[in-house]
């Protein structure tokens, strides 16, 4: 009498790498310069590739040594399978955060993305001054304020011989200002004294009073 075994065959188990989340690859759309828009938000991002599964890495002394002054600034590093289409004018979407490509490295197969996460620091109103006139010559302004995201705020003091106070500098989108004079932020009107440019991001140094000098 034969005897009948029974084997027990295991399934061969799948394993895959581990990660950390999806990203976005994207590109601005028109929406995107909308006055007002709240930048740090993916809004008027249409995507490019979406799904990307990424994996999170530490920014090591080598990394900050090759990213140099922009080593502070970049939030997180991320490596991801590379992508038919990737530049650093991309913005990088995670869980309802943007972020900018500050770097990338690429072996071939995988991309690292230093990533720059895009925040806001409150808001401004940016007021704007029209001037007309009644049927009888008078002059009236009438004022018209936008509020704006400001992407960072610093502040500073003069001299008191130049007259200023409260000497503070904010940095907005360039399609968010249209040369308005007057900044009021937290109640407190401020007259822009200069502003610079580089492109997507102007710089307005702004102060909240000017005295005349010698007196008090």
């Amino acid at each position: 009498m034969w005897q009948v075994m029974t084997v027990s065959l295991k399934a061969k188990r799948v394993v895959f790498a581990p990660t950390d989340g999806v990203l976005d690859i994207c590109n601005d759309d028109s929406n995107r310069l909308i006055r007002g828009l709240d930048f740090s938000r993916p809004a008027g991002l249409t995507p490019l590739v979406s799904g990307l599964a990424f994996r999170k890495s530490a920014v090591r002394a080598v990394d900050a040594q090759l990213l140099g002054a922009s080593a502070e600034a970049v939030t997180l590093k991320v490596s991801i399978r590379r992508p038919p289409k990737l530049d650093t004018t991309n913005t990088i979407s995670i869980d309802d955060k943007v972020y900018d490509i500050t770097r990338t490295d690429d072996d071939g197969r995988l991309v690292w993305l230093y990533l720059t996460q895009i925040k806001t620091f409150g808001q401004c109103e940016l007021v704007s001054v029209k001037t007309t006139y009644d049927d009888l010559g008078i002059a009236k302004s009438i004022e018209a304020r936008q509020k704006v995201y400001m992407r960072a705020i610093t502040y500073g003091q003069e001299a008191a011989s130049k007259g200023l106070f409260n000497d503070t500098t904010i940095t907005l989108r360039t399609c968010d200002y249209a040369g308005e004079r007057v900044v009021v932020m937290a109640g407190v009107r401020y007259r822009v004294q200069s502003v610079a440019g580089d492109g997507d991001w102007v710089r307005l140094r702004c102060v909240e009073g000017v005295a005349e000098v010698g007196k008090s």
